[in-house]
Order: structure tokens, then sequence, then C-alpha cells
């Protein structure tokens, strides 16, 4: 906050802090008007309003320090036989306790502070010309007509998919054969409607009875848990089943579905009158090391995400977090109905092999019938020295009689380049830089570098109080060190902007105990 008299600067009763890092430095405080009703001088206050204020302040410190507890005394134990996985592990640990994350947050949120982005979305402007919009990594596709908002209206629609299907809505008679698509506008001023083209991942067999007793719905709800309601307009060519959406809600949740009315004899399930496809797509890390982990990613919809957010749960109260793997390959099989599936894994002809635990992985047919994604992981390690190559993965997949429904293989990504390597090539070019480059002559310098200080008045009209202690190690020249209800002279209003990887930092010219910084 700015105040032009000094003297009514020292009520404010924010707890105090203790930083080591410029990184904490924020100025905007400083700025901030005071609204909270606490904020008055004890002369003031009641003995609620105090017993209330130190309530709140014993609750932070004790949220801050239980946050860290799972975080400060780490478990390696079970990597105490894998000296390469130990130290990566070790590594990995500290580099999160010396960064700026939120370690509690991190651990109870799957795929907090990832940089990636996982998920398949997109968000568009589409003015009163209309027009159509790709969801990309996807065979899905959001068409706007001409006049759906007025002219100079601008709508945001934007397209997210979700993986995994309602509940509720697979049985016997229904299967789902689309993710769950997610539809937001922001634009309530709509006419007309607008259409949704969707690829399922089925088609109805060619004998008459599968004709007569299944057909293609298209399912819609405003809520993500339902209820779902059928969309009276679908259209149906090929595998792509369009939509027409009317009535226009701010969120909206679609899927495309198979419904059986009746189901005869030998039939058990909608399945038996498709000729379905089933997805199996292998993940892994962007480069192979001597024990990685690979992820079997089975699907009843063909719309692969590039990227996969993966927790290994299976380790008891040790709950990682998420590292975000690399799409290796995927490849589409026909079940031939509803069935048990078992799926096969090995390495050809390369010193890698998948632990024995994980060669044959069973997938259950209520598992299926379900229409959630399955993550199926497999353990790969280094068996024989010599250099890490890239390797061949073949996965196949049989019924529970014996007979093969899909074989294919997918080929790993190469080893991380070593950083020592990486370090001598960038120093080699440093040097040649600075061979390369001439002496300034002594004529260049600016004319401005060569004047003296000299001593000037300066009128001072702004202040502002420090809102928390500040302590910098290393200590730096140009950065004041200061405590809390410190009243700092600012030499004006203008502000200095830092661009950082995260936020825009504002720093402020100030004087305080004979140091301007």
């Amino acid at each position: 906050m700015l105040k032009d008299d000094p003297l009514s600067l020292f009520d404010s009763i924010n707890e105090d802090s203790l930083s080591t890092s410029s990184d904490e430095t924020n100025f905007a405080h400083l700025l901030a008007p005071r609204q909270n009703n606490l904020n008055r001088s004890g002369r003031w206050r009641s003995a609620s309003d105090i017993l209330d204020s130190l309530e709140k302040k014993e609750d932070k410190r004790t949220m801050r320090l239980n946050s860290q507890e799972p975080y400060m005394n780490p478990d390696f134990e079970w990597l105490k036989n894998d000296r390469e996985a130990y130290k990566m592990a070790w590594l990995s640990h500290r580099q999160l306790t010396r960064s700026c994350l939120d370690l509690s947050r991190m651990k109870q949120s799957p795929g907090w502070a990832q940089t990636q982005a996982t998920d398949i979305q997109i968000f568009c402007k589409i003015d009163h010309n209309g027009g159509s919009v790709q969801l990309p990594d996807s065979n899905i596709t959001a068409h706007i007509p001409q006049g759906h908002v007025p002219p100079g209206e601008i709508q945001e629609i934007g397209l997210r998919v979700l993986l995994d299907p309602p509940t509720g809505i697979n049985n016997n008679y229904t299967t789902t054969l689309s993710p769950l698509l997610e539809v937001s506008l922001s634009n309530h001023n709509v006419s007309g409607s607008i259409s949704l083209e969707m690829r399922m991942a089925a088609k109805v067999k060619s004998d008459p009875t599968s004709h007569v007793l299944t057909s293609f719905v298209g399912l819609v709800s405003q809520r993500k848990e339902g209820p779902y309601q059928k969309i009276k307009d679908c259209y149906i060519y090929n595998d792509m089943l369009q939509m027409k959406l009317f009535d226009l809600k701010p969120r909206m949740y679609v899927i495309t579905a198979a419904e059986a009315t009746v189901l005869e004899q030998p039939a058990m399930s909608v399945w038996d009158y498709l000729d379905r496809h089933i997805t199996v797509a292998i993940y892994g890390p962007k480069h192979i090391h001597p024990s990685l982990k690979v992820v079997l990613f089975i699907s009843s919809h063909d719309n692969i995400p590039p990227r996969l957010p993966f927790s290994d749960v299976q380790r008891g109260d040790r709950n990682l977090p998420p590292v975000v793997l690399e799409l290796w390959g995927k490849h589409q099989f026909n079940p031939q109905g509803l069935k048990d599936l078992h799926i096969a894994s090995r390495v050809l002809d390369s010193n890698f092999e998948v632990k024995p635990e994980d060669l044959n992985k069973e997938v259950k047919q209520d598992l299926l019938e379900a229409g959630k994604v399955l993550h199926l992981p497999l353990d790969l390690v280094k068996v024989s020295g010599g250099e890490m190559c890239p390797f061949k993965l073949s996965i196949e997949v049989k019924d529970p009689k014996s007979l093969t429904l899909g074989d294919f293989c997918v080929t790993s990504p190469e080893a991380a380049p070593l950083r020592s390597e990486k370090h001598n090539h960038r120093r080699a070019d440093r040097q040649r830089e600075v061979t390369r480059s001439t002496p300034i002559p002594e004529e260049s310098i600016s004319e401005i570098l060569t004047q003296k200080f000299q001593d000037r008045p300066v009128d001072l009209h702004w202040y502002g109080v420090a809102m928390k202690s500040i302590l910098r190690q290393p200590r730096m020249e140009y950065l004041l060190e200061y405590f809390k209800g410190d009243t700092i002279a600012l030499l004006s209003k203008e502000t200095i902007r830092s661009l950082g990887q995260v936020k825009v930092k504002e720093w402020y010219i100030g004087f305080l105990r004979g140091r301007v910084g």
C-alpha cells in the first residue's frame, strides 16, 4: 500500500514470514488496500476478533508443518538392491524438496505440477459467420452454423475428451462406442443448433437379426454423472454419428452408444450384434533406462491421447507423484464378442526382458463391459551388459480358447544422451565463441559510463510498508533486505517488470537504511 503519511503504516497484523530467496518477494502486497476488517489496531478490536486471528495463525502453521511430513522422511529401502534406481530416486526427491512446489498438493492430486498437457481438448472463438472445430488427436468435430450468435458477438466453444464413460450406461443391452465429450459454451445468446460428429468404434454385423435389434444412439446430459437422454436428431454414415443439439446449455456431456432392444439366443450381450474394436496402446518413457515401466492402455474406443499421466499405486503407502509417459504405438483388434482377454508380452532380441510376473496379464469381461480404460503396468529391466539400444516389445492378445485376436510390435525410443557429452559440446562452443570475438575498442564506450556519480536531492512522495521480512542468501547489492513493518521510501510509482518462468514480478525502487535497491 502507498501512503502520503508514513506514520500511518504500522497497523498491519499479517503473519510473519522469513524468506531466503528473492523469489519470495512480492511487492504487490505493498500496494494492496486494507479490506479486511481484522486489520485494525488492537485498540479497536474485540476479544473475539483477536481470538479468531490467533486461531487462523495456528491453523496455518499446523497445515504448513503437516504438509511436509510425508516428504521429509522418504523411504528408499525398497531400492537398496538397485544402485542406479536408488541414485535416481534420491536425486528426484532432492530436486523436489529444493523446488518451490507444494509437495503435499502434488501428493494428493495426480498430475499436479506436470508441465505437459495430457488432455485432448481445444478452445476456439467463433463469430457470427460460424465455422468448424476439429478436436486434435481424435475423430470429433463440432460445426457451428452461420448466425449462431448475433453480429458483433463471439461464441467461445470448448471441447474436451473424458476417456472414461459415465457410470450406469454400459450393461448387457447398451455399450458406449466413443469417449465422453464435454462441450462448453460461453455465450448464451444463441439461435439454432450445433452439430457434432463422432466416430464410433463399432459397426452392426451384416446379418438381418443384428440390423433389426441394434441401433446407434447419441446421449446428452448437463451433468457428467447424468441422467442422460437420447438425442432425437441423429444421422449415421459409415462409422460416423452426426448429432444436432438444440437445447444448448453452458456445459453439456455427449457420448455415442449402441443399444439392443432384445437379446435373442445365443446372444448374451449387445456385443454379439456388433463388429467392434478394442484398442491397445503402449506408453513408456521418452528415453529408455536400465529399469523402466511400460503401461498397456486398453480402451473400447480409438481416441488415444499422445501422452498419459501414470501413477504407480501398487507401492503401499508410498503414493509417488505421477509421471507423463509417451505413446510408443497402438493397435486395434476385434474381440469377436464380450469375453476374457489374455495378454502376453515379451521383448524380441534385446538385452531387456519383461519381469516374470508381468509376462501374462488377464482382463476380465466385466471390466470390458464397464467401458472404462484399463492400465496394465509392465516392468522391464536390462539383464546383461553392453550398450542400451532400442528394442521391440511384442504384444499378443488371445481369448480363453488360446485363439489369437491381435498380435503387434512396437519399437522403444533410444537411450537418453549422456550429460557429460552435452556439457563438453557446450563448453567447446563457448570456447569457440570467445576465441572468435574481438576486443571492444575503448572509443566505443558510451559517454554515460564515463561520467561520475553526483549527489542530488530527491523529493520523496511515496512510502511503502513491508508486509513480511526478507533476508537474502546470497546477499545481492541491488536487492534490499528488510523486516516486517519497515517503512520503505519509494523513489517512484513506476515498476520494473521481471519475466520469470512461472509469473511476472514487479519491482519498486526504494530507499532503506542508507541504501537504494
